[in-house]
C-alpha cells in the first residue's frame, strides 16, 4: 500500500485474536492451541486493501495458556508492498507473517482486558538508499465490557514504511451482538493517527459486518468497510483508492487442540 501497508475481512489476524479469545473465555482453565483458516474475497486492514481488491488466503494459530498469557501468529498472502513502489524501484514481497505477544484475563463477569506487543514482518528483498521497510512494531491495549471493546494501538517503530513516523497511534472502538441464533452484528470505528504528518495521513475507517456460523462450525461473513484518508496519499500506482467502500466475503474454519 501507498505508505512511502492491511480483514478476512472481519479484521485480519484479529480475527483470529477474536476466535481465540471467544474459545479462552469459554473453554475450562486449561491451555490450549487456538487457531482458524479463511478464504476472503479481499484484505482489509484499517479500511485500506492489503491485496489490491484480491482474494487472499489466511491462518491463524495462538497458544493460550491458563495463566492469560498467549502467543500467535498470522500468515497472508498480500499485495500492497509491491504495489506501493514506484517505477524502477525493486521490490520482491508478496507475504504478510506477524507475531504477537500478550496477557488476557477477566474482571467478574462483564469485563475484561488485554495488553500485549504485535510485530508485522513482510519478508522479502528492499531497496537500499533510504528505502523505509515496512515491518512495524504495535504495543495495544484493550477493555472489554460484554460485547463492547476499546482498544488501543501504539507504535514503537515506523509505521509501515512511512519515515519518522514512530509515536503513530490507533483507536478502535468494537461492539458484537449475537441478533439471532448464530447470527452476530459487528461494528467497528477506529481512528488512525500517523505521527509527525500534522494529519495529511490520519483517516477515520468503519466497518459493518454479520457473521453466520454454521452446524459445521465454518463461520460466512459479510462486512462493508470504508475509511476517509485523503485519496491522494492512500492511492496505489494502478490509481485504486486504497480505503474506498468494499464489500468483503470471507469463510472461516475455526479449529483448537
Amino acid at each position: 500500500m501507498k505508505r512511502t501497508t492491511r480483514a478476512v475481512t472481519i479484521g485480519g489476524w484479529m480475527v483470529g485474536m477474536a476466535l481465540a479469545a471467544a474459545a479462552q473465555a469459554d473453554k475450562p482453565p486449561a491451555s490450549a492451541f487456538n487457531g482458524n483458516l479463511t478464504l476472503a474475497s479481499d484484505y482489509i486492514f484499517r479500511s485500506q486493501t492489503q491485496t489490491n481488491h484480491k482474494p487472499a488466503l489466511q491462518g491463524t494459530l495462538e497458544y493460550d495458556h491458563a495463566s492469560g498469557l498467549y502467543i500467535g501468529g498470522f500468515l497472508s498472502n498480500i499485495s500492497w508492498v509491491k504495489d506501493a513502489a514506484v517505477d524502477g524501484m525493486r521490490v520482491h514481497n508478496n507475504l504478510e507473517a506477524d507475531l504477537w505477544l500478550g496477557y488476557r484475563n477477566r474482571l467478574g463477569e462483564d469485563f475484561s482486558y488485554d495488553a500485549g506487543l504485535n510485530y508485522y514482518y513482510y519478508p522479502g528483498r528492499y531497496p537500499g538508499g533510504g528505502y523505509v521497510k515496512p515491518h512495524t512494531l504495535e504495543a495495544y491495549a484493550q477493555l472489554g465490557w460484554k460485547g463492547l471493546t476499546l482498544r488501543y494501538w501504539y507504535g514503537l517503530s515506523d509505521w509501515f514504511g512511512f519515515a519518522h513516523s514512530v509515536g503513530s497511534q490507533y483507536l478502535d472502538l468494537s461492539y458484537s451482538r449475537e441478533l439471532a441464533p448464530s447470527w452476530t452484528l459487528g461494528l467497528h470505528l477506529g481512528r488512525q493517527h500517523v505521527a509527525h504528518a500534522q494529519d495529511a495521513l490520519s483517516f477515520t475507517d468503519w466497518r459493518v459486518g454479520i457473521t453466520k456460523t454454521l452446524r459445521s462450525g465454518l463461520l460466512l461473513n459479510a462486512a462493508w468497510t470504508q475509511g476517509n484518508a485523503r485519496r491522494r496519499f492512500y492511492s496505489n500506482p494502478d490509481g485504486h483508492y486504497l480505503t474506498r467502500g468494499t464489500l468483503t466475503v470471507s469463510v472461516t474454519w475455526p479449529f483448537s487442540f
